[in-house]
């Protein structure tokens, strides 16, 4: 998967509703690396404007972008995760749906860990895009 960013070219990411089925104003995307198809809605709840920082994680040994958002980012995300518990979270980066998880719980604290498909490389272009370094 390439996710180029930089300086230039500042990464981009949407936190969207997700569903397994295609209907009427949803977007069919392709997750990355499964093929699996999910349709997105158009709504994109969070941005990049909401991200105050990211730094790259490891998790199982795996790169990964750990998001912290601004207090009114973290306000929308709770609330609207609230509200979508059991639905899918599309995260779309730079174009491309890198991961979908289930919403178990409110998200409070305004964080997100995002996991997919990433070189360590990519990882770090991608939290320095959001985080505009």
């Amino acid at each position: 998967m390439v996710l180029g960013c930089s300086e230039s070219n500042p990464a981009t990411i949407e936190f969207r509703l997700a569903e397994t089925t295609a209907g009427p104003g949803l977007t069919e995307m392709v997750l990355d690396p499964s093929g699996e198809r999910l349709f997105l809605h158009d709504m994109v709840v969070i941005d990049q404007n909401s991200v105050s920082a990211a730094v790259v994680s490891m998790v199982d040994g795996d790169p990964s972008i750990e998001v912290a958002l601004t207090s009114e980012g973290a306000r929308r995300f709770e609330e609207w995760t609230g509200i979508n518990v059991g639905e899918l979270c599309g995260i779309v980066v730079n174009g491309k749906l890198v991961s979908a998880p289930r919403i178990n719980a409110p998200i409070r604290g305004g964080r997100a860990l995002i996991t997919g498909n990433f070189t360590e490389a990519e990882a770090r272009r991608i939290a320095n895009g959001l985080s505009g370094g």
